[in-house]
């Protein structure tokens, strides 16, 4: 349901100011405006070790030298705890009218915690004074986006709710909670990894980014990409002249609306093996990783050695079956090197094979919503909305800008109040907006009731911001993120769903794209049945090449093969275009097949052979009335039924304590072989 999120921590840098902040700090009390992101921000900057990455482009060199106590400077010398800090900066000058400012670049850099595989990405704006956080949810907790943010086959919730969980409105009334017990979850995490003794500060937290995801299955890779073809001539409802961006690949639809909201469609198969956006190089290391430690613990002298000797095609050999290309193992050594990989297949955290085998069946819907439109649709359907007096504000608001938006009226129709409310309004919902995290109960009232904006006695309506003091959240208007305003964000994204949402495909596309299909897979199936087969074509005695009785060499084990098998087992390419005309004909036409023969003029051989390929392609006279129905029903009934198998889930878990995983607590047990720091 949910996927990428990204949080921004406000305050790092911040110092309080006044008489009171004075008085405070020389009372011992911190002079931070938030203390627990100060803190952060500086475990962040001396933090080294495993797992952290962090880059910092360099114009200064920052050295100092403090008088301290002989006491003091033995103590340093010798303490154990003691860590040399050194900060490299990038730097930019501004120049304006005589005036010079001097602006550190943002920090950026990667950490991942030892019981999650996936990198957060972090972003260090100094003159900001701010972090971003960005995770992928579902990645953070399995490894992979083919797993949802939903409780898991086993957890407690989906026990308590049964069936109940296969609907997808079920499953919405459940997210707000489970997503702030995921980010309490993050945060402790991201405490512990970098050892602050503090937790982050809801009353300081943006949410800037949040994307809504569901992954749809379908029967296989060809219906999942039918589908796909079939959704690109659906007229957009949401495609607009004001759209920024359209894009379309052969495997996804991608484009983005005004307000700079990203909607993809995608087969998540092709996009797994993408180098750009991929995980399988991901993947790859880190199962090469474990194996290595693996090896190295548990494997004796003469395996080691193997491993170490046919490493690379081994790897090969998984990144292949990860982009659903062939490999060709080396003959001498293969049956050893199946049976090692077939050893490393079971107990790597990543089932590659198997991972790329069910994606391949996935089309995912995707939105990508950040804060231009949650500006939009906060303030235009969640602020307020049930206060009269914010309501009747903007009535009187969508009526003056309906008589300026229209030629025919005079601007002296609206009267001096709706001007100046008018211009009050229109200032209020094109300014940014920070969505907060916290509970604070003065926010919740401003975001719902107009309070002190309305003045009984003038009967004036004037949207105030809601004051935070010492960091750029002053600069926004802040308001709550909300269960109302999610629950809206999730109606739209429903909406974009069902949007896209094909009951049945054309027969005549459908087959079409089925032949298009098998004629793609045809080299594939040729490579690898004539590397199985190899012994076919070879004297056991010799060595050389088996010869028919005319004296022809046979090099391929397919030239013993008749027509009708290589067809059979996909080893034999089609005539596209020839077909394509005759189904021309007989959809578009109304045509029979024999009438179709009678009009060309077929030869008895030509009309054998292509009754003989259109059989195999299940294609008779009656074909071509009956359209392909398709199951595109937004729940997770498919995804809980998998799920519950054995098998299935010790491949699509990466520990199958993950199988009870609930609210973003984390069974996960330390001490397990898969908990590599």
């Amino acid at each position: 349901m949910l996927d990428t999120i990204r949080l921004r921590l406000y305050g790092a840098n911040d110092i309080k100011t006044g008489t009171l902040a004075e008085i405070q700090a020389q009372n011992g009390l911190p002079r931070f405006a938030v203390p627990e992101h100060n803190e952060l921000y500086r475990k962040i900057l001396t933090k080294q070790g495993k797992n952290f990455t962090m880059h910092l482009t360099y114009n200064r060199e920052i050295d100092d030298y403090e008088p301290i106590a002989e006491d003091e400077w033995m103590l340093n010398k010798n303490s154990n705890t003691v860590t040399k800090h050194y900060q490299v900066r990038d730097r930019m000058k501004f120049y304006e009218e005589g005036k010079v400012k001097d602006k550190n670049k943002a920090i950026n850099g990667s950490y991942s915690v030892p019981s999650s595989f996936s990198d957060v990405t972090f972003r260090i704006n100094e003159n900001g004074g701010f972090i971003d956080f960005q995770v992928s949810i579902p990645k953070y907790l399995y490894g992979h986006s083919l797993a949802e943010f939903i409780p898991q086959t086993e957890s407690d919730l989906k026990f308590e709710h049964g069936i109940n969980f296969n609907s997808y409105d079920f499953q919405a009334k459940f997210i707000y909670d489970r997503l702030f017990k995921f980010i309490d979850k993050f945060f402790t995490d991201l405490c512990i990894f970098f050892s602050c003794e503090s937790i982050p500060n809801n009353d300081y937290i943006e949410i800037c980014r949040l994307d809504f995801c569901y992954n749809m299955y379908f029967k296989s890779k060809e219906e999942a990409l039918r589908v796909l073809q079939e959704q690109r001539k659906i007229q957009m409802k949401l495609k607009r002249s004001s759209m920024a961006i359209e894009k379309s690949f052969d495997t996804s639809i991608w484009y983005k609306n005004e307000h700079g909201t990203a909607y993809k469609i995608y087969h998540k198969g092709s996009e797994y093996s993408s180098s750009k956006f991929g995980d399988l190089r991901k993947h790859l290391n880190i199962n090469k990783e474990f194996i290595e430690s693996y090896i190295n613990r548990n494997c004796a002298p003469d395996t080691k050695k193997f491993y170490r000797e046919n490493q690379g095609e081994i790897w090969n050999y998984f990144l292949a079956k990860g982009k659903d290309n062939h490999f060709a193992l080396t003959p001498k050594d293969e049956e050893r090197l199946r049976a090692v990989i077939a050893d490393i297949n079971e107990k790597t955290p990543y089932k590659i094979p198997f991972l790329k085998k069910e994606m391949d069946k996935v089309l995912r819907f995707e939105i990508s919503m950040s804060n231009r439109y949650f500006m939009y649709l906060y303030k235009r359907h969640c602020f307020r909305r049930n206060d009269k007096i914010h309501q009747e504000s903007v009535k009187r608001y969508k009526q003056a800008a309906s008589i300026y938006a229209n030629s025919n009226k005079q601007f002296s129709d609206v009267t001096r109040k709706d001007r100046k409310n008018y211009k009050m309004m229109h200032g209020f919902l094109n300014r940014g907006i920070a969505l907060i995290l916290g509970d604070n109960q003065s926010l919740k009232r401003y975001c719902t009731k107009a309070g002190s904006d309305y003045n009984h006695v003038s009967g004036e309506y004037n949207i105030s911001r809601f004051e935070y003091r010492y960091t750029v959240l002053g600069k926004h208007d802040t308001v709550h993120f909300s269960e109302y305003f999610l629950m809206q964000c999730i109606k739209r994204f429903k909406a974009f769903v069902k949007h896209y949402t094909i009951h049945e495909i054309e027969p005549f596309e459908a087959i079409m794209d089925r032949i298009k299909e098998y004629n793609n897979n045809v080299q594939s199936n040729v490579d690898a049945y004539n590397e199985r087969n190899r012994f076919k074509v070879v004297n056991p005695g010799t060595g050389e090449f088996i010869r028919k009785r005319n004296g022809q060499k046979m090099t391929k084990a397919t030239q013993l093969l008749t027509r009708k098998e290589l067809m059979q087992q996909g080893l034999k390419t089609v005539n596209a275009t020839i077909l394509g005309s005759v189904l021309t004909q007989m959809y578009h036409h109304k045509k029979s097949l024999t009438q179709v023969f009678e009009d060309l003029g077929t030869n008895k051989s030509t009309k054998s052979r292509i009754k003989a390929d259109l059989k195999f392609f299940e294609v008779f006279d009656n074909s071509l009335s009956v359209a392909e129905p398709v199951n595109m029903k937004m729940t997770f009934e498919k995804y809980y039924w998998n799920t519950s198998g054995l098998q299935y889930a010790k491949n699509f878990y990466r520990n199958i304590k993950l199988k009870s995983e609930d609210y973003g607590i984390n069974p996960f047990d330390a001490q397990s072989d898969f908990a590599i720091a």
